[in-house]
């Protein structure tokens, strides 16, 4: 990191936090779920939100996340105003997904959690620390009160945030209810993605075995990442080898 960005993020406007009102953008993932715990045990209660993007698997995400609102006991608001198709690629991302979101959950509150954990920048450069401090303050300018745009888990990868959840002593059934990937047959998971993958990595470095397991172990993302190690970074590598080692250990 150059000294310039080390300033900029030195200024960073998270610290010492004291907002109105704090937005949950929720999708009922996994990582949705923990947050929505995590700031539930630190911060309280947080007003969930989820944007509709019409892209290709809203249909699936959406009653994903209404099953998993159910298990929360949780209402879930639905924020219907934006279109994304046009921007969708044929894997089914969309580059600026996050900021779309992050500008539309600005109408609701000041305090905007998207939970993206620790080690996960190779694939999701979106999602940085750097990024949701530029938009912080692009939105606080722009709308002149203060927005902070939060990953909540920049210090943990989502290894640590199941092993944080775990340590909370609450349901584990909450975690397997959740949903990551929708591209496999009738909207099933495809146990063959990056989605996959590290939701796997995480739930088996912590002893959690999901039906559909034993595909991802043998897929060619899981074989693909094995052999690109060095890309990401120490502490991430030795995750991806203790979940396969962890794996092969189980079965």
């Amino acid at each position: 990191m150059n000294l310039a960005v080390a300033a900029m993020i030195s200024q960073n406007p998270h610290k010492g936090i004291s907002l109105t009102k704090r937005i949950l953008l929720f999708t009922g993932d996994l990582n949705s779920l923990i947050a929505y715990r995590y700031l539930q045990r630190n911060f309280g209660e947080a007003e969930l939100i989820h944007c509709k993007l019409g892209l290709q698997k809203d249909q699936e995400e959406i009653k994903s996340l209404k099953a998993v609102a159910a298990e929360i006991k949780r209402s879930v608001m639905v924020e219907p105003s934006i279109n994304l198709s046009f921007q969708e690629n044929n894997d089914n991302t969309v580059p600026l997904k996050v900021m779309y979101m992050l500008m539309t959950a600005s109408k609701y509150g000041d305090h905007i959690c998207v939970p993206a954990p620790a080690g996960e920048n190779v694939e999701s450069k979106n999602r940085t620390q750097m990024v949701f401090w530029r938009a912080s303050r692009v939105l606080s300018e722009t709308l002149g009160r203060r927005i902070v745009c939060d990953t909540l888990f920049d210090k943990m990868t989502k290894s640590m945030m199941v092993k944080w959840y775990n340590s909370q002593n609450l349901p584990e059934s909450e975690l397997v209810g959740t949903r990551d990937c929708y591209s496999g047959k009738n909207g099933d998971p495809c146990w063959n993605c990056n989605k996959c993958f590290r939701r796997w990595v995480a739930l088996i470095n912590n002893n959690i075995f999901e039906v559909g397991h034993e595909q991802m172990a043998k897929s060619v993302v899981t074989k693909s990442y094995i052999t690109n190690l060095s890309l990401h970074t120490p502490e991430r590598q030795h995750e991806i080898t203790s979940a396969v080692a962890n794996y092969q250990g189980a079965v």
